[in-house]
């Protein structure tokens, strides 16, 4: 049994027992589900607003509000959220 899994292992290694990828379908989401979805995003998006403006909208202190681990958390969801532009014109 031992040299049958060793085999096994070995022609997987080499590839043998490969099969080519088969192309999925996206599952179709229910509206109930894209609307939870779109909520998520528009209350996450409007609570990262609102602690970078009660912050002075400074970095650090924004992601220390919102328990995030360092300023570039907070750049990575400023660039999610499009909040860019607006970050930029009141940027320290």
């Amino acid at each position: 049994m031992a040299a049958t899994k060793a085999t096994a292992k070995a022609a997987t290694k080499r590839g043998a027992t490969k099969r080519p990828p088969v192309a999925v379908a996206p599952r179709k989401r229910s509206k109930l589900s894209q609307a939870g979805d779109a909520a998520k995003l528009k209350t996450e998006r409007d609570m990262l607003l609102k602690t970078l403006r009660a912050e002075g909208w400074g970095l650090s202190a924004t992601a220390r509000a919102l328990d995030l681990t360092d300023a570039s958390s907070v750049l990575r969801a400023i660039v999610r959220y499009d909040l860019t532009a607006e970050y930029e014109k009141h940027k320290p």
